[in-house]
């Protein structure tokens, strides 16, 4: 755009370009250089994203400065990189360290941006680098389209061929060789399931058909797994060398599970369950796990009324539990209802006990306001819960991204009290709307709780966060297609309102502030993540917010850097997998056994 701008306009704009940032040129103590984007303008054009990356190193010192990148009024911190070319070309002795090199990925919203490179010259001293205005043109791609379902088996149905010459080369040099035990229940036609286990790749199993009378062995391989299985199900082909494959790469697993769909009378599949991980608050109000799982026979012999001794037996322990992110059943057209029991869209289990009044703990709502003049009454009518305080804080609209300070109504809070997070402007849909969440939080693993949040522009129910493609943000009710019936564990839920217990909040540094609503909460819950917390999305909670905002490019930019794991797979939802080809299994110990 600029060298289309004519002779006196270029100079015009360049006369004020140095006037606006000129800076001090950094003394002979400081070496840098700005790699990327290359070149000088006073006007550079972006679609959208762009990475900022380079080095610096101070002459006397080994260990290189931090930078920071300031955007608008936001400061990011630039992610270390190594930077070997570096250290090479300079020749110092001792040499320079080689993580030398900064690097930020932005995407920017449509506008100018100001965009600073700022290095720590001297301990507290920050020197610009370089200063330039990004012109963002908006994202050029568009959304990534939906396939259905019809389409995404039939790429999983060309490539299954050319995977299973890699599977059994590979089990000719498997070093363990799990055995598994299959069981049989009544239910449907038997030979639909025999025919379906006799294609298997992996052989070393045996079959119970608990229908034809056929009773279990009385001893049991502690190295060995249990599948149970209904009559009529039908087993993919590599589902057994799929559970064998992880089983040799670790094996401590205790449980193993793979997605699940339905199958009709011509073979055409329809309604995939694509399941999460490890997910103990999920588990105990639907059988999830469903039934392509495998148990390991070091557990105690369970079934579906004993999930509450499983996940006491696993509890927050991750690593005992694998997910294989491939179907591996085929339930009959028959047993759809089933399907959505075990996902958790029906009510098929009792509600819980509720304690006595006098037993519950202390909440203390912290409501967030303008200048911090919210209607704690209005809030006390909305709620019959029994102990109750409310307190205010004011909301922040600063977009510097920082640690929020100590508050001070955290002192009013106690050993044991809960807190609960809440904007003033958001409608509770009834009274009993604080105790699903403090119900939540009686199981020591869970950590946050967050509602269904109801925008009152459009509509669109929120069921906690997820991250789509990378790019964190809430998961609306139509992508799931099928309304959540049951508590599920989520990547994060919203700040917007955020229940947790005073002692986990204090141990992780309490929130960031100047992300939005929406990335606070999903800090919070990650940084619990870290500590062995679950975070849960409740159904039995409903509140309406005015109107939902998203999040900043720039807020969006420091969670990607900040957490660039949770950024790349999302344990816990898995429901928009359809908009991503069929997902190619990897072979987990094939070099290692080799």
């Amino acid at each position: 755009m600029f060298p289309l701008l004519s002779k006196p306009a270029k100079a015009l704009l360049k006369r004020l370009y140095s006037a606006i940032f000129r800076v001090s040129l950094p003394s002979d103590r400081l070496l840098y250089a700005i790699d990327e984007p290359r070149g000088r303008s006073p006007l550079r054009a972006i679609r959208g994203r762009c990475v900022l990356r380079g080095w610096a190193v101070l002459r006397d010192e080994v260990d290189p400065p931090r930078v920071r990148i300031r955007v608008n009024r936001a400061l990011y911190p630039a992610r270390v990189i190594p930077r070997g070319d570096v250290r090479e070309a300079l020749h110092r002795s001792p040499p320079y360290a080689e993580a030398c090199g900064f690097e930020l990925a932005l995407q920017l919203d449509r506008g100018a941006h100001l965009v600073n490179v700022e290095v720590e010259h001297r301990p507290g001293v920050w020197r610009a680098l370089s200063s330039e205005i990004f012109l963002s043109l908006g994202l050029r791609q568009p959304p990534a389209e939906r396939i259905d379902y019809a389409a995404w088996t039939a790429l999983d149905t060309a490539w299954r061929p050319l995977e299973r010459e890699v599977f059994e080369a590979h089990l000719a040099v498997m070093a363990l060789r799990p055995r598994f035990e299959i069981f049989i229940r009544p239910g449907g036609d038997p030979a639909i399931t025999r025919e379906s286990l006799a294609r298997q790749i992996y052989r070393d199993f045996t079959v119970m058909d608990l229908a034809a009378g056929e009773a279990p062995p009385q001893g049991r391989d502690p190295a060995g797994y249990r599948l149970f299985l209904r009559a009529g199900d039908q087993l993919t082909e590599d589902a057994l060398y799929a559970f064998a494959d992880r089983i040799s790469a670790d094996e401590a697993v205790d449980v193993l599970h793979g997605d699940e769909d339905l199958i009709d009378a011509a073979g055409v599949r329809h309604a995939p369950f694509f399941k999460p991980d490890w997910s103990p608050t999920y588990l105990a109000g639907a059988n999830y796990l469903g039934r392509a799982a495998a148990y390991s026979n070091r557990l105690a012999h369970w079934d579906l009324l004993e999930r509450t001794a499983l996940i006491a037996a696993i509890g927050a322990d991750t690593r005992r539990v694998v997910g294989v992110p491939r179907v591996l059943l085929h339930r009959p057209l028959a047993d759809a209802a089933g399907l959505l029991a075990d996902a958790g869209r029906t009510l098929t289990d009792l509600p819980s006990v509720e304690p006595e009044p006098s037993e519950w703990p202390r909440v203390v709502l912290v409501l967030r306001s303008n200048a911090g003049r919210g209607d704690a009454a209005r809030w006390a009518r909305q709620s019959n819960y029994p102990r109750l305080e409310v307190v205010h804080a004011e909301r922040d609209t600063g977009k510097v991204v920082e640690p929020w300070p100590r508050p001070a109504w955290l002192d009013r809070a106690g050993p044991g009290d809960i807190l609960l997070l809440v904007d003033d402007d958001l409608t509770p849909a009834g009274p009993l709307w604080i105790q699903p969440l403090v119900r939540a939080l009686r199981d020591p693993v869970v950590g946050a709780v967050g509602p269904t949040l109801i925008d009152g522009a459009s509509g669109r129910s929120h069921l906690g966060l997820s991250n789509d493609d990378g790019e964190p943000g809430p998961i609306f009710e139509e992508r799931t297609g099928l309304t959540p019936r049951t508590p599920r564990n989520v990547l994060g839920v919203s700040r917007a309102c955020l229940a947790t217990r005073m002692e986990d909040f204090v141990a992780v540094g309490g929130l960031i502030r100047g992300l939005g609503a929406d990335l606070e909460g999903l800090d919070y819950c990650l940084k619990l993540a870290e500590r062995g917390r679950f975070t849960v999305h409740t159904p039995e909670v409903t509140l309406t917010l005015p109107r939902w905002r998203p999040s900043r490019p720039e807020a969006i930019t420091w969670h990607q850097q900040n957490w660039p794991r949770s950024c790349a797979r999302d344990p816990f939802y898995r429901e928009d997998a359809l908009a991503t080809r069929p997902a190619n299994h990897v072979v987990t110990m094939k070099v290692a056994n080799l």
